[in-house]
């Protein structure tokens, strides 16, 4: 294997690791395992939207209470029409 190849294998492998350890966006499940903010369970993807750039999208659910615990840093929160929270 060319050694650029190799390169950029490992690049994007770096880069998809990262995108696991840290988060990204998410949506609420609509039947979460619990109501923790914290648990990438209750999310799809299965990751915890905490960073600046994450985007939380709430709809329908079954848990309309969230425990949040440490308060998502300047996570932007979207909410669907007939959601209540």
């Amino acid at each position: 294997m060319h050694s650029i190849t190799k390169r950029l294998l490992g690049l994007a492998n770096l880069l998809f690791t990262t995108q696991m350890v840290f988060g990204g966006s998410a949506t609420w499940d609509l039947n979460p395992a619990n109501n923790d903010w914290a648990t990438a369970a209750n999310w799809t993807p299965e990751t915890v939207p905490y960073g600046v750039s994450d985007v939380a999208t709430f709809g329908s659910s079954s848990v309309t209470e969230i425990a949040v615990g440490d308060s998502p840093d300047g996570t932007d929160l979207y909410y669907h029409r007939y959601t209540s929270l």
